[in-house]
């Protein structure tokens, strides 16, 4: 929100990273914008341009949801950083993809779909240390 501090997400990965450091958990599952940047993502000129109007226009955004990724990385802990496009209210389409793809401004995907999603994988711990992305959008 307005009234957050601009790295809100970094800050609250530190706290859960240490928070679940303290007690001996090794699983943590989090979700950010299709927009943050991993390695393994696909070029194209979908992405290119999402990215590029992102830095112009919500720099902050795209530099904490990094800053989220990077405090998972260097925690030691078997993360896995869900990255997803625009979230709708639409009913759950009961499939989509996920993996590193080439996303532009077009993708979206219902928030029932991600949370059935993010559900998988804390329970079968799959693509752990992996930052895949997930949309409805063939």
């Amino acid at each position: 929100t307005k009234t957050s501090p601009p790295d809100v997400m970094t800050l609250a990965a530190r706290h859960v990273v240490d928070a679940m450091c303290a007690a001996g958990v090794r699983r943590v599952v989090s979700l950010s914008g299709a927009g943050v940047p991993d390695s393994r993502d696909p070029g194209g000129a979908g992405p290119a341009f999402m990215r590029g109007v992102m830095k112009l226009v919500v720099p902050g955004l795209l530099r904490d949801g990094t800053g989220h990724l990077d405090t998972l990385r260097a925690s030691g802990l078997d993360w896995t950083l869900d990255r997803a496009p625009r979230l709708t209210d639409d009913l759950p389409a009961g499939r989509y993809r996920t993996g590193y793809l080439a996303m532009g401004p077009a993708h979206a995907v219902a928030r029932a779909d991600v949370a059935d999603y993010l559900l998988r994988l804390a329970v079968d711990g799959g693509e752990a240390g992996e930052a895949p992305m997930i949309t409805s959008k063939e």
